[in-house]
């Protein structure tokens, strides 16, 4: 009643309208409309309303169902959202695991490093002290003492060997150097193994 009232006042002054409004349709339907009321006046005397409505129910509609998109894509945004900051911190995560093992691969290589050389200096000290008493330069040494002190020399070079594979690897894994496939021959290796077992069979 009051909006009505008020709409009646403001076409006495002359006011044009617009507003949005429900008519109530024979069905009981509720229909969204819009009304433009124009007063109309003669000799300065206000003779009545011209009104016309206009049926919004498609626009309204349109309306909804517009909001309702809206809505789920914003909720989908922020779930968007959402996954690219956990994605973020993932590869964040990835990142500093990475420099880590980076640095504990630095650290191994220096570590592998070291400890080769490390053994390598008394391994070739080894090797030349037994060389010299093998091949008598320190005195008299008969068959059996050579063919041990010869396998001794030979289970030396071959652990000098293995030194040197390991700081290979490390220089592989370091990217220093890039590892060639060779052919070896089976029977070599098996005869090497052979003679370095013999003695504890």
């Amino acid at each position: 009643w009051r909006l009505v009232e008020q709409q009646l006042k403001n076409r006495l002054k002359g006011i044009k309208s617009q507003y949005e409004t429900l008519l109530l349709a024979k069905s009981g339907q509720r229909i969204p409309v819009i009304v433009c009321a124009r007063p109309l006046f003669l000799s300065n005397q206000y003779q009545g309303t011209i009104s016309t409505l206009t049926d919004i129910t498609e626009s309204k509609r349109a309306e909804h169902e517009i909001k309702s998109k809206s809505e789920r894509l914003e909720l989908m945004n922020r779930a968007l959202n959402l996954q690219r900051k956990k994605l973020i911190e993932l590869t964040e995560q990835l990142e500093k695991a990475n420099q880590e093992l980076k640095r504990l691969s630095e650290a191994k290589s220096d570590f592998v490093s070291a400890v080769s050389h490390d053994l390598r200096i008394p391994l070739t000290t080894i090797i030349e002290g037994i060389s010299l008493v093998e091949d008598g330069t320190l005195g008299e040494v008969n068959e059996e003492q050579k063919k041990f002190l010869k396998l001794a020399i030979e289970d030396a070079e071959r652990l000098n060997d293995f030194i040197s594979d390991i700081l290979d690897l490390a220089k592989i894994e370091a990217g220093k150097i890039v590892a060639k496939k060779t052919k070896v021959n089976p029977k070599e290796q098996i005869a090497r193994l052979k003679m370095s077992y013999e003695n504890y069979a």
